[in-house]
């Protein structure tokens, strides 16, 4: 799904090899800095129906969708944290 940016994994992946240098530039660059870019912290949330009554608020819940560079970040700290640990 698309987040904030509307920028599909899909899309993405067909250029990963053109955005791999820069963007593991910046994921460093964030690393080093101990800082995470603004952007990549707005998420588009939108209500999924769950069940019963379509009037009542209860009966949904909120999905939040991130950038999808948001989640290489993310990716990379993990991997990154779980090295360290071990």
């Amino acid at each position: 799904s698309r987040g904030q940016d509307e920028l599909s994994s899909h899309f993405i992946k067909k250029i990963k090899f053109g955005l791999a240098h820069p963007v593991s530039k910046l994921i460093n660059r964030s690393f080093s800095d101990g800082s995470f870019p603004d952007l990549m912290k707005i998420s588009k949330t939108i209500a999924i129906f769950k069940k019963n009554d379509k009037h009542l608020m209860d009966n949904y819940r909120p999905i939040s969708l991130l950038s999808s560079f948001s989640k290489v970040f993310e990716k990379a700290f993990c991997q990154r944290l779980v090295s360290f640990l071990n």
